[in-house]
């Protein structure tokens, strides 16, 4: 439950950054070979995609013991 309310957290700050600023968000999703689907708020997407990416970043995600 910690786990969640942190991710729950860090997506809620990446949320307000991303709506503060509407241009980063679609900066961010243009980035890599995969397309956007237009139909999705850029928003919202642009912060899962940064906590995802923190998630990935994570030691438990990088090594295996």
């Amino acid at each position: 439950v910690k786990d969640l309310d942190r991710l729950r957290t860090a997506y809620e700050k990446q949320y307000e950054f991303y709506r503060s600023d509407p241009s980063s968000a679609n900066e961010l999703l243009q980035v890599g070979s995969a397309s956007t689907d237009p139909t999705l708020d850029a928003i919202e997407q642009a912060a899962l995609t940064a906590v995802c990416l923190a998630i990935f970043n994570l030691d438990e995600a990088l090594t295996r013991e």
